[in-house]
């Protein structure tokens, strides 16, 4: 509840500063992004906890953390155009967040920041209906086989291949934004 409600004011944020960059910068700020991210969950360690809500050290990140990584994620996630799981699920497994509870969390929040940013997209007239249903319908299976594997492999591969899959997407955003 707390990423979506970071998600409903972050999303008009990230829409609005996408029409202020341009395609070169884009991409470079996207590639940096990537890579960023990719650093903070192999710096994490295994086993390590986040802060918790009262500051102890115990849990989870405490609920500004978890509002603010919903909100900045959204922003970024409507900004750039990258499914909010992307951004969100390698923050929060850095905060000590178990993978699957923060994939499970991520794609809460992703329903929340498309629905937003369908709106300003909308009203932007800048939809094409068309392209959406072509990508949307088999992006919708992907989501369905992907919920099965995550839930089959454990968690230190989930890691791992979410590292290696960052850091290997981040150059071809970076050059090809």
């Amino acid at each position: 509840m707390l990423l979506c409600g970071g998600a409903v004011a972050g999303t008009p944020v990230g829409v609005l500063l996408n029409g202020l960059v341009t395609g070169r910068v884009f991409g470079v700020l996207l590639g940096a992004l990537v890579a960023a991210t990719a650093v903070l969950v192999l710096a994490r360690r295994p086993g390590a906890r986040g802060p918790g809500a009262d500051g102890s050290g115990e849990g989870g990140p405490g609920w500004r953390v978890t509002a603010a990584v919903g909100a900045g994620v959204a922003a970024a996630g409507a900004m750039f155009g990258v499914g909010g799981p992307m951004l969100c699920v390698p923050l929060l497994v850095a905060l000590g967040v178990p993978v699957l509870s923060a994939l499970a969390a991520a794609q809460a929040q992703s329903v929340v920041i498309a629905g937003a940013g369908t709106v300003g997209y909308v009203a932007a007239g800048a939809v094409d209906w068309p392209l959406a249903a072509l990508v949307g319908v088999p992006e919708l299976a992907g989501v369905l086989a992907g919920w099965v594997i995550a839930r089959a492999v454990p968690a230190g591969a989930l890691r791992g291949a979410l590292v290696v899959s960052l850091l290997a997407l981040a150059p071809y955003v970076a050059l090809r934004g």
